[in-house]
């Protein structure tokens, strides 16, 4: 732009926008500054879904996945029985859902996930039990991983790596954005 064009625009004549694309614009910088739980909730339900498909297809959970069958990655701690294979599917499992959704989601939504971790990721850890379970006794195989010993601590690590993914994201962000 050269010096007559800028001068030209700096005295031209102010147009207004619409008032109806003025509230649109507002709406939506004032929604994503400002998310609501239940968009955030549903947000993570789509990232959880996504991230489930994709953990399924390399490690299997009460008796769904992997794809081309077998173990997996979970061979890796089969022969630590079922405590142990439960801390790490439960990570890996809820852990996916947690990192992909740093990355998907804004800082704003990620202070509400910060401000909510102790009861949603729980609670999404004991949803994805029941449903995993049900379809793997469905249609799956019978899984061998359907103890207490196995449950408790998948629900748990699942939980626990999500709430300190969530956590750390927000305290490096803090210093590094």
């Amino acid at each position: 732009m050269n010096n007559k064009e800028y001068l030209k625009f700096i005295n031209s004549e102010e147009i207004r926008p619409s008032s109806e694309l003025d509230n649109r614009v507002r709406t939506q910088i004032l929604n994503s500054l400002n998310p609501t739980l239940s968009r955030v909730v549903k947000k993570l339900s789509i990232v959880h879904f996504v991230s489930a498909i994709l953990t399924l297809s390399v490690c299997p959970q009460f008796g769904i996945g992997p794809i081309g069958g077998g173990n997996g990655i979970t061979s890796l701690v089969l022969q630590y029985g079922d405590l142990v294979c439960g801390l790490f599917c439960g990570a890996v499992f809820m852990g996916t859902t947690a990192f992909v959704s740093l990355f998907v989601f804004n800082k704003a939504e990620i202070k509400i996930l910060y401000r909510n971790s102790f009861w949603l990721f729980p609670l999404i850890a004991f949803l994805s039990v029941i449903v995993l379970m049900t379809i793997g006794n469905t249609v799956g195989e019978h899984s061998m991983n359907n103890s207490i010993n196995f449950i408790i601590p998948w629900i748990l690590s699942g939980a626990l790596i999500s709430i300190m993914l969530v956590r750390t994201k927000l305290y490096i962000s803090r210093y590094f954005d």
